[in-house]
């Protein structure tokens, strides 16, 4: 038997068993002492220390502090504030945040929705399948899994999620070819010296600076162009700017000299962004399948574009 009929077969087999255990599931939520909901203000303590318990790299207060700025954030109409949570006997046993927004892709107004911070007690895993029904049910919602574990992308490409980011670039912009730029100004939103512009990005740039990232304008001329960073560890000490927001990939490469300065001059050589191959331009490398993004819906994210989900708040 050819190698992509034996793919095939696997693949119809776990598409076939998520579908049982969702008809099974189905069945059951209608059990006594079984019940699943979206989280709400009340059950946050609850979360956070579900959460605590799901990933123990992570303090109560880590938890207690995202899900205070998860309740600040504007939530689209039709998605929940926090999440789901899954409770037996009224004792919180699963959840998953989710991180809504609304979105400009391919010309269109879409709800994208960033499914974040998943965790089930053991004993409750078999209603793992009921999250994935009721947290992406809407067919016109963006779906996005952006961190999941290696041992869970199979699962999740069997629920019909696509990658739209395959690996990272690892750039050192400041090392980039010169571009004949003229002066560039590179000023963070609400600095003193930030030249004063319209900018129809401002709001994006000023939510990004209270979650604790860096949001910058790099402005040429009469014109300005939205960046947003946020600062992670590689290998747990080497410092970098992961890429969150920018309005395409050719405005990094054509400001990466300034803009590699700037982050050079905060500690951070290096600049970490989601890519299908080598950038063009960028002085750096490519690494394949290393953190790659899902999504799942009616159209894929652009690339450079992480605004409003879990690395942006969460800084995870």
């Amino acid at each position: 038997m050819a190698l992509w009929q034996i793919m095939c077969i696997w693949f119809l087999g776990v598409r076939l068993l998520l579908l049982l255990e969702e008809q099974k599931l189905a069945m059951s939520v209608t059990l006594p002492g079984i019940q699943f909901r979206e989280i709400s203000e009340f059950d946050v303590g609850d979360v956070a220390k579900l959460l605590r318990k799901g990933f123990p790299s992570r303090s109560l207060q880590f938890w207690l502090t995202r899900l205070d700025l998860l309740g600040g954030t504007p939530t689209p109409i039709g998605c929940p504030k926090y999440g789901y949570i899954l409770k037996s006997e009224g004792v919180p046993v699963g959840v998953v945040l989710t991180v809504s927004s609304k979105r400009y892709v391919n010309n269109c107004h879409l709800t994208q929705c960033n499914l974040s911070a998943w965790y089930v007690e053991p004993a409750y895993r078999s209603y793992a399948a009921l999250f994935a029904a009721k947290a992406w049910k809407q067919k016109d919602f963006i779906y996005l899994n952006i961190d999941p574990a290696v041992h869970t992308r199979p699962t999740i490409e069997a629920q019909g999620f696509k990658r739209f980011s395959h690996g990272q670039f690892i750039a050192i912009p400041s090392l980039s070819p010169a571009r004949g730029e003229r002066a560039v100004a590179v000023t963070r939103v609400g600095a003193k010296s930030c030249t004063p512009c319209t900018s129809q990005y401002h709001d994006l740039l000023t939510d990004h600076e209270k979650y604790g990232c860096l949001s910058l304008y790099c402005v040429e001329g009469n014109f300005s162009y939205p960046f947003v960073f946020r600062r992670r560890m590689l290998k747990r000490f080497i410092p970098c700017a992961q890429l969150i927001y920018c309005r395409e990939i050719d405005d990094v490469v054509r400001f990466a000299r300034p803009l590699g300065r700037f982050l050079a001059s905060r500690g951070e050589m290096f600049m970490l962004i989601d890519s299908n191959g080598p950038i063009s331009g960028l002085f750096g490398m490519y690494l394949k399948h290393y953190m790659p993004k899902y999504f799942k819906g009616p159209a894929a994210p652009p690339l450079g574009d992480l605004a409003y989900t879990e690395v942006a708040l969460f800084g995870v």
